[in-house]
């Protein structure tokens, strides 16, 4: 199994003709590079913020052994981010933003039939919307940021322990996405916690499948 790096391939990375490279790379002092890094760091948090999938536990391999571990799928999203930015798109930006809405409708559409077509309760609707999550995050990513490689796999849902960083990165992204949808809610997000993964893709589920299209 390759380990799914994001890579700066001249083909997928070639910016675009009215693009301009951020200037703290053209030169700058290194207190302006380490400030862009910052201000892109924090911008591809808040795409992540923005979009509807839970962090999943991703395949990968690590050391000179190859030894296998799980990462989480938001850190190889915030990396591709940052990269697409310094590197620039394959493709016009406004083509990718409309194949990455066009990704994300369909997600929203598979998870809203999965919300209205089976037994909520049980283990095997869980596992169901886990597949959905898994197979719709893979194609929005090979397909719109730079990759060295289309496999992409996810450890089984219930191998994820509580102690692991998606479950903590899980929490963290309710509690901004549910303050960037209602900041004046009153919800307290500080107690937001996940007991399982299983609950984590539950709450991503149903909260993404029975979302009003109004």
């Amino acid at each position: 199994m390759d380990f799914p790096i994001v890579c700066s391939d001249a083909r997928q990375q070639a910016p675009a003709e009215d693009s301009e490279p951020p200037q703290a790379y053209a030169g700058g002092s290194d207190l302006a590079q380490l400030v862009s890094i910052r201000e892109m760091d924090a911008l591809a948090s808040m795409v992540i913020t923005a979009l509807p999938f839970p962090p999943l536990p991703l395949m990968v391999l690590q050391g000179t052994d190859g030894e296998g571990a799980t990462a989480s799928s938001f850190d190889l999203l915030k990396q591709a981010i940052v990269v697409q930015k310094l590197k620039g798109m394959h493709r016009a930006p406004e083509q990718v933003a409309r194949d990455k809405m066009a990704r994300l409708r369909e997600l929203q559409e598979a998870m809203q039939r999965h919300c209205s077509s089976e037994d909520r309760a049980g283990d095997a609707w869980v596992e169901g919307a886990y597949r959905i999550f898994g197979e719709h995050f893979r194609l929005f990513f090979v397909e719109n940021y730079p990759t060295c490689s289309r496999d992409l796999r996810f450890e089984p849902m219930g191998s994820v322990p509580r102690t692991h960083l998606v479950m903590q990165q899980a929490a963290s992204h309710t509690r901004a996405s549910m303050i960037m949808a209602a900041p004046a809610s009153g919800v307290d997000v500080t107690e937001i916690e996940f007991a399982r993964y299983e609950d984590v893709v539950r709450h991503y589920a149903l909260d993404l499948g029975t979302l009003s299209d109004s």
